[in-house]
């Protein structure tokens, strides 16, 4: 609807499946322990946004480590009533 279906391209699927991938965006809702097994390949920290979502607390502080490891910048946090949390980052890679 907004013109821009050659400019945008979407992958869904398993995310294993689609690292390496080149991206400007990365939007998951996914069980932590899969996110965390992304970041520990260097192929899925690429330069661009991650919108990181159904983490419950304690998963958003321990990804929050994650990403400052990582040089990857919080830009936002959001909660739903501090019991699931979703991070915005920037890595400028």
């Amino acid at each position: 609807m907004n013109g821009l279906e050659n400019r945008i391209e979407v992958f869904c699927g398993p995310a294993e499946n689609f690292v390496g991938e080149p991206t400007d965006l990365v939007l998951a809702n996914i069980h932590y322990a899969v996110m965390e097994k992304l970041f520990e390949n260097e192929s899925f920290r690429v330069r661009g946004w991650y919108i990181l979502s159904g983490l419950m607390r304690s998963e958003c502080r321990d990804m929050k480590r994650i990403l400052e490891k990582n040089k990857i910048s919080i830009v936002n946090e959001m909660d739903h009533e501090m019991t699931w949390f979703t991070l915005v980052a920037r890595s400028e890679k």
